[in-house]
């Protein structure tokens, strides 16, 4: 994490063999971070020096996570490569929503009390 007032690294960390492929911040306090990644969706909470990696809970079948956004209710979002939104809380996942027939989401959006998602058919 880059400090854009001074230009100092104020969070770092390496995830061994985790191909991250989108970070958001929540609208939570504190600096709490989703990360999309490959076969695996976490939660980075910079000031506690956490990773959580969040756990399915037979809510949806495994892939790679493309895409993720937060709503201000501390609801993390992700997009997969299965065309589904994965919905998260605490942790696990409490459901999913098939919004693209075809291929990934690879874009996710939240902006009062809507998200707006793009795929790979558009």
């Amino acid at each position: 994490m880059l400090s854009i007032e001074d230009g100092s690294v104020k969070y770092s960390t390496q995830l061994k063999g985790k191909k991250v492929l989108d970070v958001q911040f929540s609208f939570q306090e504190g600096l709490i971070i989703s990360v999309a990644a490959e076969k695996s969706f976490l939660i980075i909470d910079a000031v506690a020096g956490t990773i959580t990696e969040c756990q399915l809970n037979n809510m949806g079948p495994k892939t790679t996570h493309c895409s993720t956004c937060w709503d201000e209710k501390g609801r993390a979002y992700s997009g997969g490569s299965n065309g589904l939104i994965y919905i998260w809380e605490n942790g696990c996942c409490t459901s999913t929503v098939k919004l693209h027939e075809e291929g990934f989401v690879c874009a996710l959006r939240y902006f009062k009390g809507k998200i707006a998602s793009g795929g790979k058919a558009g």
